[in-house]
């Protein structure tokens, strides 16, 4: 499929490209909202029961990394270089091993908006180029960050944490003689190497069962069989860059590095400078 011409596009005076990015964008704006008002619902609903909850946006990310907004920064962009090339690696192999099963290898969602993005580019580039990045690179890696890493897996790890908390002080408590953990113990907090040694091992199913399960359901949203593994690899990496981080802007960092690679070509396209492959 080639670059659409614009002629195709003026049916209302917008042309289809920029028609689908607002759409895209405004379909942003909407999830955005609806995350930031289930949790904040969530969080009325646990007031109104007499359950200690704030109103403030930190668990869902909005905080400054723990080492920093620099060190952050820099790591979430070396994550994102390097989600790019083994993403290179994983879609090659997908390909090859969807082939050998039978199944069509053709990216059906990029097939239809990379030509028209790219015919955009070459009649309108001015607008066309800043309207990409910004859908693309900045509005969608953020919104999709705040809800599956910041909403949707940090949910589910943190329920994790405290069902895992829980058990064990009730193993405890069933344990005669044996020290029941505090909740500064169970939080995170606990002195001593043994301690920190089963702090982390709870940690660690919490963290993979939501990582897995966020991950899954954020490589499945993008209808992109093939690229599915390399989805699913960077939604895991991500996750552990937020729990590292305890921060939005690491993951976004990578998660907007990895999106600007097929913008950067898309670009190129647009200008006749590449011939990107579909």
């Amino acid at each position: 499929m080639g670059p659409v011409s614009g002629s195709t596009w003026a049916v209302t005076g917008i042309s289809e490209p920029l028609r689908s990015l607002l759409s895209l964008t405004s379909f942003y704006v909407v999830l955005m909202v609806a995350t930031l008002v289930a949790y904040w619902g969530g969080v009325l609903t646990l007031r109104i029961a007499g359950k200690a909850a704030r109103f403030s946006l930190v668990p869902l990310g909005f905080r400054r990394p723990k080492d920093g907004v620099l060190v952050g920064t820099l790591v979430g962009f070396a994550v994102g270089i390097a989600a790019i090339f083994a993403g290179a690696v994983v879609n090659l192999l997908s390909m090859v091993v969807l082939r050998s099963l039978g199944y069509p290898v053709e990216s059906g969602v990029q097939q239809q908006i990379i030509p028209q993005l790219a015919g955009w580019i070459s009649e309108a580039p001015a607008l066309a180029i800043p309207a990409t990045i910004l859908a693309v690179v900045i509005i969608g890696p953020f919104v999709e960050e705040l809800l599956f890493r910041g909403a949707i897996f940090n949910g589910l790890y943190q329920l994790g944490r405290s069902f895992s908390a829980r058990r064990d002080r009730a193993e405890n408590l069933a344990a005669p003689g044996e020290e029941i953990p505090d909740e500064e113990t169970a939080e995170g907090d606990a002195p001593g190497k043994s301690k920190n040694g089963d702090k982390k091992s709870r940690e660690m199913i919490p963290f993979i069962v939501a990582a897995v399960l966020s991950s899954a359901f954020f490589a499945l949203l993008h209808l992109e069989p093939v690229l599915l593994p390399a989805l699913l690899l960077l939604a895991v990496a991500l996750c552990f860059l937020f729990r590292w981080s305890g921060s939005l802007l690491p993951p976004f960092v990578a998660h907007a590095t990895f999106n600007s690679f097929t913008t950067v070509l898309v670009i190129l396209s647009g200008l006749g400078l590449f011939e990107i492959p579909v």
